[in-house]
């Protein structure tokens, strides 16, 4: 296996050289910093944070308990960053909207392959796919007004 050489990095090149001219007196020209710098008067909060702040919020969602009681899993394990939240059936429960999304997002899908007689009068073959979830659940409640249009679309993606 070749070995990749090292990188020191007092011989790399750090960011970018400046210069910039303070003068003695009068005024400074503010616009030779106009690049450098951006006024900010509250804190920042970026997309991603604002993103991992919503998904660690608490819903209320209940998986139904199914038909067939004795073979199915009375606990369901759903993992999520490695973090596992087992989620019981038949109970509603709170539970951090990341692992809703992963609910959510577990589909099976059954294709079926009809025949059929197209406009010519020839045979043809049609594939028709139906998308499910693994584990149907309801969503109780949802205090985020966003959460439920979040939901919808999780839902609808492929």
């Amino acid at each position: 296996m070749p070995r990749h050489p090292r990188i020191e990095t007092e011989n790399q090149q750090i960011g970018q050289a400046q210069s910039h001219v303070i003068p003695t007196t009068g005024d400074l020209d503010r616009s030779d910093f106009a690049s450098e710098f951006t006024t900010v008067d509250t804190p920042m909060q970026s997309d991603h944070v604002k993103e991992l702040l919503f998904m660690e919020e608490l819903v209320c969602i209940e998986i139904p308990k199914g038909r067939d009681a004795k073979n199915e899993e009375q606990f369901i394990d759903v993992g999520n960053n490695g973090v596992r939240q087992f989620i019981e059936r038949g109970k509603a429960q709170w539970v951090k909207r990341k692992f809703v999304e992963v609910l959510a997002r577990a589909k099976r899908e059954e294709i079926t392959t009809p025949e059929f007689t197209d406009a010519t009068g020839a045979r043809a073959t049609r594939i028709d796919r139906t998308p499910a979830l693994i584990h149907n659940f309801m969503l109780i409640e949802d205090k985020n007004p966003n959460g439920r249009a979040w939901l919808s679309r999780i839902l609808a993606e492929a």
